[in-house]
């Protein structure tokens, strides 16, 4: 019986051969992290990276209407301290939207939600689990609303 100090220590030996190696490339993201100041999408055409930021105050406003989303969940994930966020969706993409937040409101295709105090709220649309092209939007606010509409 070998104690834990007479313990045998085993390396791992990984061979990779180049025909392996992964290729990856860096993706411009659509915004850049921002501590103050409002952002928002091209108003022209644009080719869609999901978008995963955080930031301090100001507003953020994101239109789907001048990309074409994948023909997977797109991701939209926003965490942010202070301000609005406005997401704007085409008619046939299916949504999911799970916010919290300790202060704010929740605007989502007409219905207004208020007085979100320290909650989180989960929306779906009716075919978000068996339709596509759809997206997630998760977002976490100290303080402002969200408002989801479609254009």
């Amino acid at each position: 019986m070998k104690k834990k100090k007479d313990a045998e220590f085993i390396q791992p030996q990984l061979q990779l051969d180049d025909s392996q190696e992964e290729e990856v490339y860096k993706v411009a993201p659509l915004f850049h992290l921002r501590m103050f100041g409002s952002q928002q999408t091209a108003n022209h055409a644009y080719r869609w990276n999901d978008i995963n930021i955080h930031g301090g105050i100001g507003d953020r406003i994101i239109d789907l209407t001048n990309t074409v989303l994948p023909k997977e969940t797109a991701v939209i994930s926003i965490r942010h301290i202070a301000g609005n966020i406005e997401i704007y969706v085409p008619y046939e993409v299916e949504v999911c939207v799970h916010h919290s937040a300790v202060f704010g409101r929740v605007h989502i295709f007409g219905k207004t939600y208020n007085k979100l105090v320290n909650q989180t709220a989960t929306f779906k649309t009716k075919h978000y689990d068996t339709s596509h092209p759809r997206v997630k939007i998760v977002t976490s606010l100290f303080s402002g609303d969200i408002e989801v509409k479609r254009l």
